[in-house]
């Protein structure tokens, strides 16, 4: 609808944000992305594997962090510990700080919000 209007065409304006970009992996679970999710009222987690594309979603009981992080967990449990990096949007803040600081992921492993 609004693509058809010309007065809203004209005064829209488009935030294209640039790609960053990253080297591509080496092999799977090198480096992941995780994202919340939320679909008709229910949220999810999704982990994304950048080198196969494979990604898991779980449907979450709450939005609070430590539910979370038992998902990626339970996740990571099945598949491996991301060995380098985790990507994620930093929407969250509390999140991503719990993540960080639960020691559950290895020592060489970045967080990159």
């Amino acid at each position: 609808m609004i693509s058809s209007c010309d007065s809203c065409s004209k005064q829209q304006v488009y935030h294209k944000e640039p790609m960053i970009k990253c080297e591509f992996p080496e092999r799977p679970w090198q480096r992941v992305g995780v994202d919340l999710l939320k679909l008709k009222g229910k949220w999810y987690v999704i982990v994304a594997d950048y080198y196969s594309r494979f990604f898991e979603v779980a449907l979450l009981e709450n939005q609070k962090a430590q539910t979370v992080i038992n998902h990626m967990k339970s996740i990571f449990s099945r598949h491996s510990i991301p060995e380098t990096e985790v990507i994620a949007d930093p929407g969250s803040q509390q999140l991503w700080r719990q993540l960080e600081n639960i020691n559950y992921f290895q020592k060489n492993m970045v967080l990159i919000l």
